[in-house]
């Protein structure tokens, strides 16, 4: 289990954090594109789902893409270095 699957917001929450309105949550949630759970008068979101939605994604598969892709840049620079070095 995941650490943000046990981290619960109140839309109040979310709402200062991701600067977002409690109305445009609470519309997300009627809708089903947000999924959340009712605890007592009061929505609670999992941090999870809040970066499933807002695409933040964190697992090990995303950081390894994203090492990836920083190495990926790093090369196309040396080459980019190399490249010119050898025009000049």
């Amino acid at each position: 289990m995941n650490i943000n699957e046990k981290v619960i917001l109140k839309l109040k929450d979310i709402s200062e954090k991701y600067d977002m309105p409690i109305n445009g949550l609470a519309s997300l949630i009627r809708q089903r594109e947000l999924k959340a759970v009712k605890s007592g008068k009061e929505y609670v979101v999992t941090l999870t789902e809040i970066h499933r939605y807002l695409g933040l994604e964190t697992t090990s598969e995303s950081l390894e893409r994203e090492l990836y892709i920083k190495q990926l840049k790093s090369k196309i620079k040396n080459y980019e270095v190399e490249f010119f070095i050898n025009q000049g």
